[in-house]
């Protein structure tokens, strides 16, 4: 286990724990010895500390006169690289520089705040759509299945470390690091997808940042997923550690078929030209029909893809008019490390 620190650990300590690996800074680490025999370090007998009731998403809390920190492996800052210290109300380097915990919980690891250009991602009105969608299950199958697959990947591995690489409002990190009893980290651009991720589910980590730079050392998660995301390849094969996977779903040819043809005159079928690292290990083809019995599920449906920026007042009536269901067709593509 890499600790970074003035403390060693006697040989055999944590024999047989699966521990997350830790930043220390500060003062001698010691073992932990409360009466739970839990097996985290602790920090001048500072109490292990864990994101709500979940005890597969550690933390530790510091002693206040300890001067120093104990916080997982995780965010590297923006500007300088260095570890991100975490406290309740914000994220500090040794460099000096702060970002602010969200009231919401996320974190916001884009140099100035946002992209160069202005606004970026998702708005609120699309990701809110997005998620009356998934709470209505009409997305179910697609969901179990990127959750079924991160369980099988991560077999055997204790608490795995996930991280959804443009997690949206956090439905598919939540539901897999949860089947998979690990803990979730997930990124996106989209300020208003952090802000509802982060208050779907406490635990997960969440911060507002690019698929391009990702805010992490090299290695430190199992499973990295990527759902109808824009991905950079090797930024996600960076982050996994070796022998870990990216699990990654883009549409099918035919994906949301009926919807297409409803917003344009002569829709075609998709292709994802996007470059690839080396094929796939495993291909999987995910299909079912989605149900639509009212006219506000079928506007949400619209409203959460980007077809609706399409679509002039005219077709988006007649999507909640006549809209009645729709296929689904998604390509769930492995890629170890």
């Amino acid at each position: 286990m890499p600790v970074a620190g003035d403390g060693e650990l006697a040989a055999g300590d944590l024999a047989g724990l699966d521990v997350v690996p830790f930043e220390v800074t500060g003062d001698a680490v010691e073992s932990c010895a409360d009466e739970a025999g839990c097996g985290w370090l602790q920090f001048h007998g500072a109490p292990c500390d864990t994101r709500g009731d979940d005890p597969s998403v550690p933390r530790m809390i510091a002693d206040d006169d300890a001067g120093g920190s104990v916080v997982p492996q995780a965010y590297r800052c923006p500007h300088c690289s260095l570890a991100l210290a975490e406290s309740a109300t914000v994220f500090e380097c040794g460099s000096g520089h702060v970002f602010d915990r969200a009231r919401e919980g996320y974190v916001n690891l884009l140099p100035g705040g946002r992209l160069a250009g202005g606004p970026s991602g998702d708005d609120d009105a699309m990701v809110r759509a997005r998620r009356a969608v998934f709470d209505r299950g009409a997305y179910d199958p697609i969901i179990d299945a990127v959750g079924a697959v991160v369980v099988d990947l991560t077999s055997g591995r204790g608490a795995p470390r996930v991280l959804d690489v443009g997690c949206g409002e956090g439905t598919y990190l939540a539901r897999a690091s949860t089947a998979a009893g690990g803990a979730g980290w997930g990124i996106d651009i989209s300020k208003a997808a952090c802000r509802l991720a982060a208050r779907r589910a406490p635990g997960l980590h969440v911060a507002v940042a690019s698929n391009h730079r990702l805010p992490f050392d090299s290695g430190p998660f199992d499973v990295v997923i990527n759902v109808f995301a824009p991905r950079d390849f090797p930024e996600m094969l960076r982050v996994l550690r070796p022998g870990g996977a990216a699990v990654v779903v883009t549409p099918g040819p035919h994906h949301l078929a009926q919807l297409k043809a409803l917003v344009y005159d002569t829709p075609r079928a998709h292709r994802d030209d996007e470059p690839t690292p080396a094929p796939p290990d495993s291909v999987t083809t995910v299909q079912f029909t989605v149900q639509l019995p009212d006219p506000q599920l079928r506007r949400h449906l619209l409203e959460m893809t980007p077809y609706w920026w399409s679509a002039s007042p005219e077709r988006r009536a007649a999507v909640e008019a006549a809209l009645h269901s729709v296929d689904a067709e998604m390509l769930l593509a492995v890629y170890r490390r």
